[in-house]
């Protein structure tokens, strides 16, 4: 069997050959980390993508947490147009219901998270910004740290 070789730049138009002529959009952003935030508030991780396929995409964003002893933590993804919400705005866009979250521990910690959803109904052409909305039982809660957000069309 001979293997037959694609250059680079012959990639993208064999992979949307094969997926009926359209290649989708993707995205990926990965930030250090996101300031300490109180109880209900967004990061202001102000992920921008615009959609020119679909009017659906894919959302990933994994991360750390480092909650205080036993808080009890989640994270909602969020979404909506226009200026993205700054680090420990009030509750901003449309929230995901589907997130992740937890309890601490009573010792320190660093738990691992990742959320996962399918967003439909957006409109093609249109500027998106992706966020995370956090809620902790504490007053403070640490940073998000090693955060990577992936955005693609479906």
């Amino acid at each position: 069997m001979a293997l037959k070789f694609i250059a680079p730049n012959e990639l993208s138009s064999v992979v949307s050959q094969g997926i009926g002529g359209v290649f989708p959009q993707i995205s990926q952003t990965t930030v250090a980390s996101s300031s300490a935030v109180a109880t209900t508030q967004m990061q202001g991780l102000a992920v921008y993508f615009t959609p020119l396929n679909s009017t659906r995409v894919k959302l990933t964003i994994t991360g750390q947490i480092a909650p205080a002893a036993t808080t009890v933590w989640n994270v909602y993804p969020s979404y909506g147009t226009g200026t993205a919400p700054a680090n420990a705005a009030a509750t901003a866009g449309t929230q995901l219901t589907y997130g992740a979250g937890g309890t601490a521990a009573t010792g320190a910690q660093v738990d691992s998270f990742s959320t996962f959803n399918v967003i439909s109904g957006l409109t093609v052409g249109t500027v998106y910004w992706f966020d995370l909305e956090t809620v902790f039982s504490a007053s403070t809660m640490g940073a998000l740290t090693k955060l990577t957000i992936i955005v693609e069309e479906v």
